[in-house]
């Protein structure tokens, strides 16, 4: 029984010198006292820990998406909301997904910040494209082009999400992010759908779209 317990206090003497990195950093660093002390590397005593430092530069892409998705979203929600346009519903629409996108956005910077990382602001995702006109955009263009941003953003996070290799960063695509992408997905699928019933019938085109917009703004 005796060697037993020697034997486990000595596998856990080992065990603690070969992770209590920060702890042995330190160790380091206090052995000098009282003369002149050395350069410390203090790296290991930051918050990456697990397998989040791989995958810094995927996070900060995924925070810089969100973001340049955000003002996209705004722009389209700025032409519905014109006076030649006056599509209140629409503009409200996109209103919302600017803000929720964004929400989001800063949620990945400040999620990176906690697992140690730093965002790297001029990484972009070579799956979304920026800067299109928006100023010619109709309705059901509108919604398709959401829809496809939706898309690609989604297909973003489950890349993101197998590469994690990280129990807790896949957590919180799971909860954060997976599930609210479907939602929103099938929603604007839902929309271009109604509307594109509704362009079916000419005649009737104007009124429908007043009162899908209508029924936009109210819900």
């Amino acid at each position: 029984m005796k060697t037993l317990l020697v034997f486990c206090s000595l596998w856990a003497i080992s065990f603690s010198a070969d992770n209590d990195v920060c702890y042995n950093t330190f160790v380091s660093y206090c052995a000098h006292k009282g003369g002149i002390p050395v350069e410390v590397d203090y790296s290991d005593c930051s918050a990456t820990y697990g397998a989040a430092n791989l995958i810094m530069n995927d996070l900060s892409k995924f925070a810089n998406t969100h973001i340049a998705l955000s003002f996209d979203y705004l722009l389209l929600s700025t032409n519905f909301g014109s006076y030649e346009k006056d599509r209140k519903g629409f503009e409200k629409l996109f209103r919302q997904l600017s803000d929720s996108t964004w929400e989001d956005g800063i949620d990945v910077i400040k999620h990176t910040a906690k697992r140690g990382g730093i965002v790297d602001f001029m990484l972009k995702s070579d799956d979304i494209a920026y800067g299109k006109s928006v100023s010619s955009v109709n309705e059901i263009q509108g919604l398709s082009r959401a829809l496809d941003s939706q898309k690609n953003l989604a297909a973003m996070t489950f890349k993101l999400h197998q590469k994690a290799g990280d129990p807790e960063i896949s957590s919180y695509l799971e909860n954060s992010f997976l599930h609210k992408q479907a939602d929103t997905i099938r929603s604007l699928s839902g929309h271009i759908s109604d509307v594109k019933k509704m362009l079916d019938y000419p005649d009737q085109r104007s009124v429908s779209l007043f009162l899908f917009d209508e029924y936009l703004r109210h819900h």
